[in-house]
């Protein structure tokens, strides 16, 4: 990944939800799924993949429930730094599932 394309994902990464720092507890601050969508979208994957991947993930209550959306948020994060792997990782698991 070019130096340019991280700093674009950093950038709308950071400006999707900095109303809710990290370590925010999950009761606080609700993170909403356009959240997580939004920064999906700023690694490069369409919303319609990262949800299928997400609901085979942590089941589709996941949307619904603060702690899912925390969980799926967190993993996000985890691959901030590495957005083409996570899509990787996604479409890995999207096609051994299928």
């Amino acid at each position: 990944m070019a130096e340019w394309e991280r700093a674009d994902v950093d950038a709308v990464a950071e400006s999707v939800i900095t109303e809710v720092p990290n370590d925010t507890p999950v009761h606080e601050g609700d993170l909403t799924l356009e959240h997580l969508l939004a920064r999906a979208q700023a690694y490069g994957i369409a919303a319609e993949q990262y949800q299928a991947y997400a609901d085979r993930r942590w089941g589709r209550g996941w949307r619904l429930n603060p702690h899912g959306r925390r969980r799926a948020w967190d993993e996000l994060d985890r691959y901030r730094n590495d957005p083409q792997g996570y899509l990787d990782k996604i479409e890995s698991e999207l096609h051994r599932v299928s």
